[in-house]
Formats: C-alpha cells, structure tokens, sequence
C-alpha cells in the first residue's frame, strides 16, 4: 500500500461550538468515548512506523496534517516532540502541517509552525455575518479571534491557507470580497508592524 499523506486526528476535543459541527453538534458522538487528546505514546508509535515506512520507501515523501477538534488544544510541547523527533529519524522526508479555527495562536505557536515548518490552514467561513455559526460553548461569536489569529501568523512571516464551510446564504462575490477585505487587513497590520520596528 502506498501512503502519500496522513491526517491525524490528535484532539477529540474543540474550545468551539460551531452550529454546524457534525461530531460536536450533529450526530457523531464519538468524541464522547475517546481521550480528549492523542497521548505521545501514540503520537512516537506512528513516528516510528512512518520511519519504518520511509526505510522501505526510500523515494518516497509524506505528508502529515494535524487534525481535531481543535489540534491546537493537544499542546505546544506535543508539537515541539512530535515534529523534532519525526525529523530526527526522516529529516525532510515529511511535511508537517495543521488545520485549526486559530483562535489559540499566539506568539509562541507562530514560534513553533516557524522553527518545525509547519503549515497552517485557518478555517474561515468567509465575513462576519457568514461567520454567525462559529462561536464558543457560551454562544460569543468566534469571528474576530479567528481573524486576529490569521493575522498574527501573517504578522510573523507565515502563509495560511484557508478553509471554508461556504454559506449558501453569502453570494460568491461577497466571499470574495470578504477575503480581500482580511488580507488588505493582513497586508496593513504587517505595515504598521514593520514601521514600529
């Protein structure tokens, strides 16, 4: 079997609500019964079978996307290990990157996508209004902390892609337009960053 690309699911768990969730608010259920995040002993059995896998593979590239709930949640440190130890037995030989709601970025994460190189995938559903579904377990809308945390991985030198739930409700012009209007406001915060330097 060839393996080109593994999505793992390393957090069972989400610090938001969305209305749409099909495990949180819909009927998968399966969060109910399983840990709330992968623990390391598992995380360091997969390490060593990719590395297994690479040995026999000697051409071969993988790559890895962190996945949840919210992967953010399982921990910077589980992060730093994951990915240090990964490359110390395959190098450049696995991609890592994480799809998240970013609302938990700070600083220190942009830290740790830079030094491992790990890509980012922000969810965003398009402007404010379209974000309506996405809020925290006491109903506060997620929007604005989802936009900061987009911003800030720009701010410090990173590429986020973007995924969407499109609201059918949204015409594609206003998405469109919604997603020019966070990258001109990307584009000005990097500018006034730079300029306080």
């Amino acid at each position: 079997m060839e393996i080109n690309h593994i999505i793992l699911k390393v957090a069972s768990i989400c610090n938001l609500s969305c209305d749409y969730c099909y495990v949180f608010n819909k009927q998968d259920k399966s969060y109910l019964i399983q840990n709330n995040v992968m623990t390391y002993e598992i995380a360091r059995t997969l390490i060593n079978r990719i590395e297994k896998y690479l040995s026999r593979n000697t051409n071969k590239t993988i790559c890895i996307t962190f996945h949840g709930g919210e992967p953010l949640m399982a921990g910077k440190l589980f992060y730093e290990q994951f990915a240090s130890e990964l490359h110390s037995k395959v190098g450049n030989r696995a991609m890592l990157s994480i799809q998240t709601n970013g609302t938990l970025i700070d600083k220190e994460w942009c830290d740790i996508f830079k030094k491992y190189k790990i890509a980012v995938g922000i969810s965003i559903d398009g402007d404010k209004e379209a974000n309506i579904h996405r809020k925290d377990k006491d109903n506060v809308p997620a929007y604005d902390r989802i936009i900061n945390g987009y911003i800030l991985l720009v701010k410090n030198g990173l590429t986020p892609g973007i995924l969407s739930v499109i609201n059918t409700k949204q015409s594609p012009q206003d998405y469109y337009n919604s997603r020019i209007q966070v990258n001109n406001a990307t584009a000005s915060n990097k500018r006034n960053a730079t300029s306080r330097v």
